[in-house]
C-alpha cells in the first residue's frame, strides 16, 4: 500500500507541474486510496472509478480557479 501512495504523489506532482488537472486528480485519489479512503463514487468498477476521477479533477479545477473544459472565457 505505500508504493500506491507513494506513485500517488508523483502522479499529484507531476500533473501540478504540467498543468494536468486530470492526472493530480488521479494522484491525490490513489493517495486517499492508499491511506484506506476510499472514494464513494469508486466502488471497483472501471467506469466509476473513471467517474471520481472526473470529479476530482473539476474539485481541483475549482480550487486552483481554472476553467472546466469545454468552457470558454468570456
Amino acid at each position: 500500500m505505500a508504493a500506491k501512495g507513494l506513485i500517488g504523489q508523483v502522479r499529484e506532482k507531476l500533473g501540478w507541474l504540467t498543468a494536468d488537472r486530470k492526472e493530480e486528480a488521479r494522484g491525490r485519489l490513489e493517495q486517499a486510496e492508499a491511506s484506506g479512503i476510499k472514494p464513494d463514487e469508486a466502488k471497483g468498477d472501471d467506469r466509476s472509478v473513471e467517474q471520481a476521477v472526473d470529479q476530482a479533477e473539476l474539485d481541483m479545477r475549482d480550487e486552483y480557479g481554472d476553467l472546466a473544459p469545454g468552457v470558454k472565457d468570456t
